[in-house]
């Protein structure tokens, strides 16, 4: 991005405008907190767990979490035998992933999964996004478009 770019967005009749004003990517900024060690390879998806836990899921089925010294805590898989396509984390700290082929939205807690929601046939969940207030953003594909839905935990 270019110093005084803006970038405009559009959901759902609402529209955003960010102005880029500061390069956040020079090397004065850059600082390395952690290195973590994982045999998953290419890593595809991390969400924190706090200060020493990580959630992270590459092309197997599986998705992980890990402590920072790269030892598995736990992990999930996925129904459908094939990659989430994203993860997220609910403002409680349940793990929440998309399951593309089954077209479904999961939430992991207490070593139990639950299938949230089952788009409608023809529409797939690909990325996800948990917001402060506890809703979830869900970006869902057709083939040829993409639309996003907002749900909250008490709609589930």
């Amino acid at each position: 991005m270019v110093k005084g770019s803006e970038l405009k967005i559009e959901v759902g009749g609402y529209m955003s405008t960010l102005t880029h004003t500061l390069d956040l990517f020079t090397s004065e900024l850059d600082k390395v907190i952690a290195t973590i060690p994982t045999e998953v390879k290419p890593l595809l998806t991390v969400v924190c767990v706090g200060a020493d836990k990580a959630w992270i899921s590459g092309k197997d089925t599986a998705i992980y979490c890990v402590d920072i010294h790269g030892s598995v805590q736990e992990f999930v898989k996925t129904a459908s035998l094939e990659r989430p396509t994203d993860i997220t984390l609910t403002k409680e700290g349940d793990l929440i992933y998309t399951d593309y082929k089954n077209r479904t939205l999961n939430i992991f807690r207490q070593g139990t999964i639950e299938v949230l929601v089952t788009t409608q046939e023809g529409w797939k969940p690909r990325g996800l996004c948990a917001t402060r207030s506890g809703d979830v953003l869900v970006n869902l594909y057709n083939g040829s478009q993409n639309k996003t839905k907002s749900s909250t935990k008490d709609k589930w």
